[in-house]
């Protein structure tokens, strides 16, 4: 009796057991933590921290910007051509480093005289904020009347020293086959600038000497007059040269202007362009911008 009663307890307890077991499978996934909450997190790569900036006692002192060197010019097709000595003078500035900004009041084939009695250029002066204005006379005017040319300049250096300004004078080249008017060219320039104490860029005498060194240097065009690029970039570094007192030596042979021209050189033709302005350009610093 007492066997018979172990027996059945015995399978009693595991009758209990294995209903327990099926229950544990039974179990649904919703049911079960997720794996992803229980995983420990990805363990971030070490870093050694970095340094921050000590914070400054008081604001730095602001650097001002320079103000540009603000250059009007005053002239004909000498000027405008090939984008502009202006233009072309505003890139070499920029590639040494320098702010200039140039105007023109220009029109083909026009004196001193035109620009004095229906050009715009007076108002222009006497808008202000020009630290230089260059005058450029009609080419062949020095040598045929340069006591008229000597009248309008004298005029125009009176509003230009009354808008706070300096006069330059752009002494130009003679014509391809006028070689024997270069001179007299130099002189009306020169004497009208010794008497207004006003500056000279000595273009002209630029152009000799490159015509002199290295006649395969294409200056004027086929009409032997007007300036190839070449002889716009030569202009624009004597002016650079004059205007600054630095040499345009080592100057990019490429130059582009604010409106998209290009001039491009070969680099020999350039370096003699620019040992050429350098040698007859005044050395004297003339700005401090």
């Amino acid at each position: 009796m007492r066997q018979s009663i172990q027996v059945t307890i015995f399978f009693a307890l595991l009758a209990m057991q294995g209903s327990c077991a099926s229950k544990d499978t039974r179990t649904s996934t919703d049911e079960r933590p997720s794996l992803a909450a229980q995983a420990p997190a990805k363990p971030q790569t070490q870093t050694q921290p970095q340094k921050q900036p000590r914070k400054p006692t008081s604001a730095p002192a602001t650097v001002p910007a320079r103000p540009p060197v603000r250059v009007l010019f005053i002239g004909n097709s000498y000027t405008f051509y090939n984008g502009g000595v202006d233009a072309v003078l505003e890139a070499l500035a920029r590639a040494a480093g320098r702010n200039f900004a140039c105007a023109a009041s220009t029109s083909g084939g026009k004196s001193l005289q035109w620009h004095w009695e229906e050009g715009d250029a007076r108002s222009t002066i006497a808008r202000g904020g020009w630290d230089y204005v260059v005058l450029q006379e009609l080419s062949a005017r020095p040598v045929g009347d340069p006591k008229l040319m000597f009248d309008y300049a004298r005029r125009f250096d009176a509003e230009i020293k009354a808008a706070g300004a300096k006069t330059v004078f752009y002494l130009t080249w003679t014509r391809f086959h006028q070689p024997e008017n270069q001179l007299p060219i130099n002189r009306a320039y020169g004497t009208i600038a010794d008497e207004l104490d006003a500056i000279v860029a000595r273009v002209g005498p630029a152009w000799e000497r490159v015509l002199d060194e290295r006649p395969s240097i294409k200056l004027h065009m086929e009409d032997r007059s007007h300036p190839t690029e070449a002889g716009t970039y030569l202009a624009a570094c004597v002016f650079y040269a004059t205007l600054t007192g630095d040499s345009p030596e080592k100057m990019p042979a490429s130059i582009t202007t604010d409106s998209g021209k290009t001039i491009t050189l070969d680099p020999d033709v350039a370096e003699v362009l620019q040992r050429a302005a350098s040698a007859v350009s005044k050395r004297s610093a003339r700005v401090t911008k």
